[in-house]
């Protein structure tokens, strides 16, 4: 099962992917802007089909 977090601060988005099991770290993404965003969001959903 993939989980996908998305936490919004004042200057950048974060996002938490945890793909890799129980107990395991998640790969951690960044973006500066709502573009880098749907960015990443597109790499990832392509990442996993």
């Amino acid at each position: 099962m993939i989980t996908i977090l998305i936490k919004e601060f004042t200057t950048f988005i974060s996002v938490k992917i945890f793909d890799n099991g129980r107990g395991q770290s998640p790969r951690v993404r960044t973006a500066s802007s709502l573009s880098h965003f749907r960015t990443i969001m597109r790499d990832e959903q392509a990442h996993f089909k």
